[in-house]
């Protein structure tokens, strides 16, 4: 958020307005856009309250917040920092970068180059990559085998989740020694699975600190899911 409105910033200090000009300009363009985005963010985020589980809604509630807070700070604390920096705001920069303006977009022929040529052209010529994109976006969907899926629900005073996914599946041996602990002595194997590898201390917390359960299956068919069923009270 705080690069958008000093970028904005900076390219009015260029074309020689004042600080205080400057950062107005920012504010009423940039400061705008950052409103409008973090506004949505935080819309976004606090949706989560929609699952309906209380940890999830505080977790996005949390993050609402954060976003928030980050937000006014880019349209109070951010202005009065740019006007203390005044025109000093340039004096640093990375080694090995150029400071570039916002009119050398062109030559001195006047032609566009570097990204803002690209940007002309797509600018030019919208319906095309607007087809071109949806085209792509739509034979990737249409083509893409989902490969996780996860499902929550709330049953008989207990959540339920189960995260299934297609890729390496376990043994039975594996299954079996997923949730064991792992000791030094046991001798290794093509079924075997090294110590951070195993779930055991995850199968501790859940079903002896909050007596829940924790198990896997495992097949050709349906790939492998874990199934966690932790109750509410």
């Amino acid at each position: 958020f705080a690069l958008f409105i000093i970028t904005r910033h900076r390219a009015g200090l260029h074309r020689g307005l004042t600080v205080e000009d400057a950062s107005g300009r920012a504010i009423a363009t940039a400061g705008q856009a950052v409103l409008i985005a973090g506004g949505t963010v935080v819309i976004a985020i606090c949706g989560l309250a929609v699952a309906g589980i209380p940890m999830i809604t505080f977790m996005g509630i949390g993050a609402a917040i954060v976003v928030a807070v980050m937000v006014m700070s880019s349209l109070t604390l951010l202005p009065a920092l740019m006007g203390f920096a005044g025109h000093n705001i340039d004096r640093f920069g990375l080694p090995g970068t150029k400071r570039v303006s916002e009119n050398s977009t062109t030559n001195v022929e006047g032609e566009y180059h570097g990204w803002a040529r690209w940007a002309h052209h797509v600018s030019r010529h919208p319906v095309v990559y607007l087809l071109v994109g949806l085209v792509a976006v739509l034979a990737l969907a249409d083509s893409a085998k989902p490969s996780l899926t996860v499902a929550v629900t709330e049953r008989s005073g207990a959540v339920w989740l189960s995260v299934q996914f297609f890729g390496q599946l376990l043994s039975d041996e594996q299954q079996r020694l997923l949730f064991e602990p792992a000791y030094q002595q046991d001798q290794p194997s093509n079924d075997s699975l090294d110590a951070g590898e195993r779930l055991s201390f995850a199968h501790f917390i859940v079903c002896e600190q909050h007596r829940g359960n924790l198990a896997v299956t495992s097949n050709a068919e349906y790939g492998t899911t874990f199934h966690l069923r932790l109750p509410l009270r």
